[in-house]
């Protein structure tokens, strides 16, 4: 769990269809609080000391030996260390399977060209602390109140979120870590139950 007692560093509220990216120090918190309910935050994360280190799913998953992360689970690093911990969670249900929403995507699946989507937003995000569009990748992307189901027969459902109006994770840091988050645009299918809007991102020192 969280202390008790902490000092708010910084917070911002993330608009529906933008996004923010901030750093954090080994040891600080932060949380990733649903403004209105049912909205995914596509977050990928970074070593703040050398971005060629970065969050993998597919080792979170391997190193939990689960893909249901939650409270008290910690996603790991392409290098197999820790990144960052999960101290708190009022859904529990959440994507660990990695991906974003990109144009190519929109324009495969929907026939739509031009669109707000969680890549660019990334990007736009990631680019004042110089990280380029080719180091995001689809494995670096935890998404946050995603609510895919799998079934038996080995397929998967994408369902609205379960989050409701001010649920939240929260995260601590086991490294200095860069974090970019897309408040997801995507509005044509659950995944946002239609209806994109905002996230709330707060960060504190213990």
């Amino acid at each position: 769990m969280r202390p008790g007692k902490v000092d708010l560093l910084f917070e911002k509220v993330i608009p529906a269809y933008a996004y923010a990216a901030f750093e954090i120090s080994r040891g600080d918190y932060f949380d990733v609080v649903d403004e209105e309910g049912k909205q995914v935050g596509d977050m990928v994360c970074f070593n703040r000391h050398e971005y060629e280190e970065k969050l993998s799913c597919a080792y979170s998953n391997v190193m939990n030996k689960k893909w249901l992360l939650t409270e008290g689970d910690s996603l790991y690093t392409n290098s197999a260390r820790k990144m960052l911990t999960i101290v708190e969670d009022t859904v529990k249900v959440h994507y660990s399977g990695g991906g974003f929403c990109s144009d190519e995507y929109n324009y495969a699946v929907f026939g739509a060209r031009g669109t707000r989507n969680c890549f660019d937003n990334l990007k736009l995000s990631l680019e004042p602390y110089g990280i380029t569009p080719g180091q995001l990748s689809h494995d670096s992307c935890f998404n946050i109140f995603m609510n895919v189901v799998y079934e038996s027969d080995g397929s998967l459902i994408l369902r609205e979120p379960l989050s409701r109006s001010g649920d939240c994770i929260s995260f601590r840091a086991e490294m200095d870590c860069l974090v970019g988050i897309s408040c997801c645009p995507q509005h044509r299918s659950p995944c946002n139950a239609f209806n994109p809007t905002s996230l709330r991102i707060k960060v504190y020192r213990s």
